[in-house]
């Protein structure tokens, strides 16, 4: 199976995956990485305005997926 990486970015940090994850195709990825976003949001601590990005990098080092999640809480 191909592997992916998944590099994260908000508005504090960012990590670039260096380890990967082996996914059946580029649709399993996408998938992942919405549902990280996901998760990264509900982890976050509550704010205004917050957002976080994933890009997926082929074995090759070629993007092929980018996603960008944003959270606007009120209160």
């Amino acid at each position: 199976m191909p592997l992916y990486f998944f590099d994260t970015a908000d508005l504090a940090l960012s990590h670039r995956d260096v380890e990967g994850t082996t996914c059946r195709d580029v649709e399993e990825a996408r998938r992942l990485a919405v549902r990280a976003l996901v998760e990264i949001m509900a982890d976050c601590t509550p704010t205004d305005d917050r957002a976080a990005t994933i890009r997926v990098r082929d074995a090759a080092g070629e993007h092929v997926y980018a996603a960008t999640l944003r959270l606007d809480e009120h209160r």
